[in-house]
């Protein structure tokens, strides 16, 4: 169970004032006991007992709540099922094979666009393909012999299958009209009122952070990376805080994933193309926005696993930038930075998890109005706007308490935060976590 999850089913005083996966990316972080499933699972393959072996994978899958992953003793094998997001996949293995697939999408008429958009995805997995059922149902299948299935081999073929899936079906549904929606389990609605918040949200903040740039001083290319800070902030920021599926989703990946791409471009250039992304993003109607808005369950992350030397290593390049912005007036860009390199790495990796605490924290503080404006009550920051310190040094010590036994160095110095402006805390609190030492108990 993870720290906030914690916090928030405690009787005391609450920390985050909303459940875990009410924003941000999924992490799937193991347990002790989920680790030594996977022992199990490993040897039990070594040995080739397959049945048990897969049976171990389950259990080392599993969430302790055991929601979302389910198996059970068939004849001569086991059957399970697991939750990826709106998508249900399912599957059976015995000692001679494993099967897993999911059903994405129903199609009415084989139109040669979708057929054509499955065959180039075909190329491009490394594990999985798309079938079509006798059903007319879109499936990603995934099959392979028992003795090849190996639990190293599972857990990446299982992941680009839910990963995709749950991607996919959004995304195809949306693009092709010929396609109608099977089955979606596990989904929990929001209310409209939620839904009509989060629209202003995305509107209000593309609006303001393109007339920043269109009303700065500054020159657009000889400030370029200053410019580029401010905008993959908001897009890193929209995509915690939304939580939006689908459409919204796979576009603030694509501005990432263009944006860091080796290539020919300049920074400027780039940052016409984020713009560009920015403004469609922005035209979308609220009826199609608000069908990306729902909440669900993951068994896999889709973020990448890093140490905290990565995270630190970011901050110590680019937090010093923002004090140049700061001194000259632009506070916008300032605040940007430290917002780029918390929200980046939320969406980028699955760093240790008391770093992740932390990030989520500052997440909460720098935008606490708005998470005020979905009902719940921030502690962090009082009705004028200003920063209450004594509950934020007290949230920061909630999570070293919490993670002291896996890391009794984790002493972050809390008496050097600043809270008298968001520019101080921020550098403040980014050298703080820089700093931290998250050596594991031997």
């Amino acid at each position: 169970m993870s720290f906030w999850s914690t916090l928030f089913k405690s009787d005391e005083q609450q920390i985050l004032p909303y459940p875990p996966n009410h924003f941000g990316r999924y992490s799937d972080y193991k347990t002790p006991a989920q680790r030594a499933a996977w022992e199990r699972s490993r040897k039990e393959f070594e040995q080739k007992r397959y049945v048990p072996a897969f049976e171990a994978f389950m259990a080392y899958l599993a969430d302790e709540a055991g929601q979302y992953v389910h198996w059970e003793a068939a004849e001569e094998g086991v059957t399970f099922g697991f939750q990826q997001g709106s998508r249900r996949i399912t599957g059976y293995a015995n000692e001679h094979e494993f099967k897993a697939e999911a059903r994405i999408a129903l199609a009415n008429t084989l139109h040669v666009g979708f057929l054509r958009r499955l065959v180039e995805h075909n190329f491009h997995f490394e594990y999985c393909r798309y079938a079509l059922t006798d059903a007319q149902e879109i499936c990603l299948v995934f099959s392979t012999f028992s003795a090849d299935a190996s639990p190293y081999k599972l857990f990446y073929a299982l992941k680009e299958l839910a990963t995709h899936a749950d991607k996919q079906d959004d995304l195809l549904l949306e693009e092709f009209s010929g396609l109608s929606p099977t089955h979606q389990s596990n989904i929990v609605a929001i209310s409209d009122g939620l839904k009509a918040a989060k629209y202003a949200f995305l509107q209000a903040e593309i609006a303001r952070v393109l007339q920043v740039m269109d009303t700065s001083t500054l020159d657009l290319d000889r400030y370029a990376k200053g410019f580029s800070f401010l905008l993959l902030s908001l897009a890193f920021r929209l995509d915690y805080l939304l939580r939006a599926e689908g459409h919204t989703m796979e576009a603030i990946e694509r501005m990432s994933r263009h944006f860091f791409e080796s290539d020919q471009k300049t920074v400027s250039q780039k940052n016409l193309e984020l713009r560009r992304e920015m403004k469609k993003i922005a035209a979308r109607t609220a009826p199609e926005f608000y069908r990306e808005l729902y909440l669900v369950g993951h068994t896999f992350g889709i973020t990448v696993p890093e140490n905290h030397t990565r995270f630190a290593t970011l901050v110590e390049s680019e937090l010093g930038q923002m004090d140049w912005y700061a001194q000259h007036g632009h506070p916008e860009i300032a605040l940007s930075i430290p917002g780029y390199l918390v929200g980046y790495a939320l969406f980028s990796f699955a760093l240790p998890r008391p770093i992740k605490d932390f990030l989520e924290l500052y997440m909460c503080i720098n935008d606490a109005a708005f998470i005020g404006e979905l009902g719940y009550q921030v502690p962090y920051v009082d009705s004028r706007g200003k920063l209450v310190g004594k509950q934020i040094k007290r949230a920061v010590q909630q999570v070293v308490d919490y993670a002291k036994v896996e890391h009794p160095n984790l002493k972050p110095n809390i008496n050097a935060l600043q809270f008298g402006d968001k520019i101080a805390f921020a550098r403040t609190y980014l050298t703080m976590l820089q700093g931290l030492d998250l050596t594991k108990m031997s």
